[in-house]
């Protein structure tokens, strides 16, 4: 029997096995890659993957909103525009403190008086911080000083906004009683109390004052015809409640005003 040759390049090494031979032949790219038997005969093992420590837990985010440091409240001081408005608003509450109707109510209720020395307030200065014409809803004027309401901080904004429009609303208000005594006086009838004045009447001595005609003013429609001025002093009542919350407007304010 003929014996088979060995090949030269085959002689000194170790036979490679059939499969491995023939992934080589076909594709040795792909050979690489080949999970049978290597050259060596044997099955290559196959290299663990790396062990990877574990992970530790994020916390997951919170979904509550990010809350951003507060706002450093604004320093009144430091703020022209609201020492304007303070000072302004300050001398016409003592002169109200100071009149012949809220005198005597500081000893009794000081509270009641330094409200209504605000109600009186917002009456008097509102009808005096802007102009005759609406042309500059925006703006307003105390202590020769023009302030735009747009740029006072939150609550001063939204009170001072309000006080301009009640100045409005009771310019309008003194114009239609000017306007009623004209047509009074030319029928040849006693004058009317002005609703302005009732409006004041009740700002200072509060619902159910007695007018000088003996007559219970403020409770009623029927009482004098008061709807009109209640319902307006009710617009300056609840406004007064929310500027006395402002720093400037509390209630201890009020020793240094009567002083």
């Amino acid at each position: 029997m003929t014996q088979s040759r060995v090949p030269n390049y085959m002689i000194g090494s170790s036979q490679v096995s059939p499969g491995y031979a023939e992934a080589f032949q076909a594709n040795p790219v792909a050979a690489r890659s080949y999970n049978g038997a290597g050259p060596s005969g044997s099955r290559p093992r196959t290299p663990s993957p790396p062990t990877l420590p574990p992970l530790k837990e994020v916390p997951r985010p919170s979904e509550k909103p990010v809350i951003s440091p507060r706002a450093p409240a604004v320093d009144d001081a430091e703020n022209l525009d609201l020492v304007a408005i303070r000072e302004t608003m300050y001398s016409s509450m003592s002169d109200a403190l100071a009149s012949q109707v809220l005198r005597p109510v500081i000893d009794k209720d000081a509270k009641r008086a330094y409200y209504s020395a605000v109600c009186l307030a917002i009456l008097n200065v509102g009808m005096t911080v802007q102009p005759e014409s609406n042309d500059t809803p925006n703006l307003i004027s105390m202590m020769e000083r023009e302030i735009r309401l747009s740029d006072l901080p939150g609550p001063y904004k939204t009170c001072f906004t309000q006080l301009a429009a009640i100045g409005r609303e009771a310019r309008k208000l003194r114009e239609d009683d000017d306007e009623r005594a004209i047509a009074y006086v030319a029928r040849g009838k006693p004058l009317p109390e002005p609703r302005i004045g009732r409006v004041q009447k009740l700002l200072e001595r509060g619902v159910g004052y007695v007018g000088p005609d003996g007559r219970i003013r403020g409770t009623s429609n029927s009482s004098g015809g008061t709807g009109r001025s209640r319902e307006f002093t009710s617009k300056i009542t609840a406004l007064a409640l929310e500027i006395m919350k402002l720093s400037a407007f509390r209630e201890d304010m009020l020793p240094m005003l009567v002083a």
